[in-house]
């Protein structure tokens, strides 16, 4: 089996140096995964307060 990772003359794997623009774009999914969690917390403490609405109706 062939290495995929590129090794130094030491063995170790070599650490490439990230560009700004994959910085930017790491940054920007980070961002994005945050909204999207941000959302879909809303949207779950929306649905529980509805449920306890609805079980304080049919008591």
């Amino acid at each position: 089996m062939g290495r995929t990772t590129k090794t130094n003359r030491y063995g170790k794997e070599a650490q490439r140096t990230r560009t700004r623009e994959e910085e930017k774009e790491e940054e920007e999914r980070e961002e994005e995964e945050a909204e999207e969690t941000r959302v879909g917390e809303e949207e779950y403490e929306e649905e529980k307060e509805a449920k306890v609405t609805v079980k304080k109706e049919e008591t």
